[in-house]
């Protein structure tokens, strides 16, 4: 039950974008709350239906995310997280989501909107796409090259070398150098192939270097 509405224009634009006009509402572009361009620039041109998020998941900056809110149409459709972690909705502003699972997304949602605009919010958040998150293997590999990271499975630093071919005859395998960040690790990765040693699970913006050996 909506206590207020002061937000129609939204709801025009959305709803223009979605039928496929190719200009929004001249009142929409007018409006001064940018919202209109918000949503253009969250809907991708091949949408499709909500993915499945793997047991688990967390939510991360630039995933696109689907939010419904039972009978409130302008509070409901495609949203990209920001590079802070947070989504914007019309009346409630800023929400910080990042980390949080689709169902705690969704509470947090509906909490902000019990604070003075509906009455008992039914908010659903699945996810329409995953950010792309990759790593870089350069050096002595055969193929250099970045990696995407798959959303529904970890990816360790020995499966990323194997996916650019493997090394070198003349790599250095048992100093192999992971940045990660500010830091810098140093991986034996002959230890990891024999068993000897655990395999690292690699994150977004790792750099694996494979330098030469030097007899």
């Amino acid at each position: 039950m909506r206590l207020s509405s002061t937000y129609p224009l939204l709801a025009a634009a959305a709803v223009a974008l979605m039928q496929g006009g190719g200009a929004a509402p001249a009142a929409a572009a007018q409006d001064g709350s940018g919202a209109y361009e918000e949503i253009r620039r969250a809907v991708p041109a091949d949408r499709g239906a909500p993915m499945a998020a793997p047991s688990g998941y967390r939510i991360s900056p630039q995933d696109l995310l689907d939010i419904r809110v039972f009978q409130e149409a302008e509070l409901s459709g495609p949203v990209r997280v920001g590079a802070d972690g947070s989504i914007r909705l019309p009346h409630v502003g800023n929400i910080k989501i990042s980390g949080k699972s689709p169902d705690a997304a969704a509470e947090a949602i509906a909490t902000r909107l019990k604070g003075g605009y509906l009455v008992n919010p039914q908010v659903t958040v699945a996810v329409l796409a995953f950010a792309r998150k990759s790593v870089s293997v350069l050096g002595q590999v055969s193929k250099p090259d970045f990696l995407e990271l798959p959303s529904d499975k970890p990816m360790t630093l020995l499966q990323a070398i194997a996916r650019v071919g493997g090394f070198t005859r003349i790599a250095n395998t048992k100093k192999v150098i992971l940045r990660r960040g500010e830091r810098i690790l140093e991986v034996n990765a002959r230890d990891i192939a024999r068993g000897e040693a655990s395999d690292v699970v690699l994150k977004d913006g790792d750099i694996i270097q494979v330098n030469e050996s030097i007899f």
